[in-house]
């Protein structure tokens, strides 16, 4: 299909959704985040799209005040901490997160039962099948495991780095140097912008390099302070998930818990547009290929894998449903404040942003433009060859990665 033909499929899905976005809302009982306040208070009228086919040129939709609306990224950001930790420390995040679908919730305990589970408990002498009902069950309460399981029972890894377990613990596979957790956090509310940078920088730069254009040195992405804060106000369960890893042992006791709280939170709360958006999708369905500047942000090999990852798990118990409407062929990663960024690997890129939310967490509006894009058949569907070669890539251990030596990995090979 010619470039002229599809953009005109992707402007006549946008307005055909702009005009039934009341319909969505009310449908889907769609509304802004409001457990974080800076979320809460976002404009829910804000909806604006790009797109891209691979090339340099990209197509933004929305008004003018719109596509200049800069939104944070969220758990967008997780996709970006996995491709860093799977670059810097393979082995050590094999170690700690897998790459399993869930059907829990972002913020659920979703981690896997140790393969040194008692099984002399009579409660699980039906393993491995009791066990997993009992994850699916249970693993999101603490009390209930402490009752379920033995003393010596721990878990061996978390299930996926899209839910926060695994996001957290992807945050601190993707460090070069794990002393920096070492550091006091910060104080909050005397901190500045910059600061709150520093501790997102890797992605920062990461996102800057898959976003900058030929006339660019550097795309001007930065945190939101105020989020930043907003976010660790109301941060207690992820600190208590924090808690529970270095209670089963997947965190050293010498990481500072707090500290690693503000790096992931920093990552959420990196601030873009649209625009910068799709440009940084465009070059992940390039492979890890920047067209614009021709260099290679990083490896195809990690991208691919990285990206079949968020295909399975990119908008949690609600991926499967989304694919249904939305085509198997996208890899798509959500975000509370209203972002889908989905990919189309080989193909383009489309990203959309409307804040409010349907009740299992994922932008209402961009959902249904995403579903609407696939109707009209704008972007190919994968064939059942590239379907099975995907799946195969995501059973497997990428042996090449997990071969390369890492002196942090080994330092915390008891981990």
């Amino acid at each position: 299909m010619p470039f002229s033909d599809k953009i005109k499929k992707i402007e006549q899905s946008f307005q055909e959704v702009q005009d039934k976005k009341s319909q969505v809302i009310v449908e889907t009982k769609a509304k802004n985040a409001d457990y974080i306040a800076r979320l809460a208070n976002q404009d829910p009228d804000i909806f604006t799209a790009g797109v891209t086919f691979g090339d340099n040129e990209i197509g933004i939709f929305g008004s003018e005040d719109h596509q200049a609306t800069k939104v944070t990224i969220q758990s967008v950001s997780k996709f970006f901490t996995d491709l860093l930790a799977s670059q810097n420390n393979p082995q050590l995040l094999n170690k700690l997160v897998a790459r399993e679908k869930t059907d829990l919730r972002f913020n659920a305990h979703a981690s896997r039962l140790s393969s040194t589970l008692n099984r002399e408990n009579p409660l699980l002498s039906d393993y491995p099948n009791k066990a997993s009902s009992l994850l699916k069950s249970f693993v999101d309460v603490d009390r209930r495991l402490d009752y379920w399981l033995k003393d010596d029972t721990y878990f061996d890894k978390a299930a996926n780095p899209s839910v926060n377990y695994g996001a957290i613990l992807t945050v601190y596979a993707s460090l070069p140097d794990p002393s920096v957790l070492e550091l006091p956090p910060l104080d909050p509310y005397s901190a500045t912008q910059e600061d709150v940078d520093q501790l997102a920088q890797p992605v920062i730069d990461l996102l800057s390099g898959m976003a900058k254009t030929e006339h660019e040195s550097q795309a001007k992405i930065c945190t939101d302070l105020q989020t930043f804060i907003s976010e660790l106000e109301g941060a207690e369960n992820n600190r208590r998930l924090i808690e529970q890893m270095k209670k089963h042992r997947l965190l050293p006791e010498g990481v500072n818990s707090e500290r690693l709280l503000q790096m992931y939170t920093a990552n959420c709360s990196i601030y873009m547009d649209v625009n910068q958006l799709t440009r940084a999708a465009a070059t992940l369905a390039n492979r890890g290929l920047n067209r614009s500047t021709q260099k290679m942000v990083m490896e195809p090999r990690i991208v691919d894998k990285a990206l079949q990852t968020i295909k399975h798990t990119g908008l949690y118990n609600a991926t499967d449903g989304f694919h249904a409407v939305a085509g198997e062929e996208v890899c798509a990663k959500s975000g509370v404040g209203g972002v889908i960024l989905g990919v189309y690997p080989g193909q383009g890129a489309l990203v959309t942003i409307s804040p409010p939310l349907d009740e299992k967490g994922n932008s209402a509006i961009g959902a249904a433009m995403f579903e609407c894009v696939h109707k009209k058949k704008v972007f190919q569907p994968s064939t059942p060859k590239e379907l099975y070669e995907t799946t195969t890539m995501l059973q497997s251990t990428d042996s090449a990665a997990y071969q390369q030596s890492s002196t942090f990995a080994a330092s915390h090979s008891s981990i």
